[in-house]
């Protein structure tokens, strides 16, 4: 069992280098490599392939190595369906990641910065990304401009992509001494996200309210989010089931989307848990701020 992302990270680079030893690899942050394959570059991010081998029974070579022929399958047809919008628009989405992938996506060509980024906490943002082979691929201003389209309409088939692969989320309580505290919401799909449910925070708050069986519609409710294709909720006041989710799912997990798990009331974030090595429990740091709402187009 691998102890360490750095050692995973590691062991990944290794075996590009006995695959295909022509590429030129790169660490970099947030638990990512660099790749450039004959002259096209791509990101690796390896959470979701440190997660399935951390829970697979399959071999650990065996789920890098194809990976990593997928990947080439991917970075080698990238400019083959990534220009053409009658074949991207069907697989366009909404993804939730940290706002510095877009800082590491701007390099001095404006073609290859990436098109879309919408913040929505300090340290993590909205983007457009195209499914294919088992991976994303994030729009650049290139692509986007092939394709001849408003950015309104573009958004439109992102979000209604999102919510019908996501129509099939799964909901399970949370229990403490017999009381239902909590609720966790997830996806199976392999790439899931719950990215439209936090771009309309009305309809998130619909939804746990009528998941929870909440008496009182006003009465706000907590949320953190550890993990890409999870949101966890708990009521308000139970700061603690919210500091043994936190430990849960970096001890799981690691650092997936964020170093902060955000706590809401409603759309707003009003608090972070942290996790410091001196203290026996995490704490809920106050913070203020307001997830932006935009207008979908009619």
């Amino acid at each position: 069992m691998i102890k360490t992302q750095e050692q995973f990270r590691h062991e990944v680079i290794q075996s590009i280098k006995t695959m295909f030893p022509e590429w030129k690899t790169e660490p970099k942050d947030e638990f990512a490599i660099s790749i450039n394959a004959n002259g096209r570059d791509g990101r690796m991010n390896l959470h979701n392939l440190y997660n399935e081998v951390q829970l697979q029974r399959e071999p650990k070579q065996v789920l890098i190595q194809y990976f990593l022929l997928e990947f080439a399958k991917v970075i080698g047809n990238t400019e083959n369906h990534l220009d053409n919008w009658e074949v991207v628009k069907n697989r366009i989405s909404l993804v939730v990641r940290p706002t510095d992938l877009y800082s590491e996506c701007l390099p001095r060509d404006y073609d290859k910065q990436l098109a879309f980024t919408l913040p929505i906490l300090p340290d993590l943002a909205l983007y457009w990304v195209v499914e294919n082979n088992n991976s994303w691929q994030y729009i650049t201003n290139a692509q986007f401009s092939q394709w001849k389209m408003h950015s309104g309409e573009v958004m439109w088939w992102a979000y209604e992509n999102t919510c019908k692969a996501e129509e099939c989320m799964q909901t399970a309580e949370i229990h403490e001494d017999g009381n239902t505290v909590g609720l966790m919401i997830s996806t199976k799909k392999k790439l899931g996200n719950v990215s439209h449910l936090l771009y309309e925070t009305r309809n998130l708050q619909s939804f746990i309210q009528s998941e929870l069986l909440i008496d009182q519609p006003e009465q706000p409710c907590w949320l953190c989010i550890p993990v890409p294709n999870l949101i966890v909720v708990a009521k308000e006041g139970c700061d603690e089931v919210i500091r043994k989710i936190s430990l849960l799912a970096q001890e799981h997990y690691g650092k997936v989307l964020s170093n902060k798990i955000y706590v809401f009331s409603n759309d707003n974030f009003t608090g972070e848990v942290i996790n410091q090595t001196d203290q026996k429990k995490p704490i809920i740091m106050d913070i203020q701020g307001r997830i932006p709402e935009l207008v979908l187009p009619g």
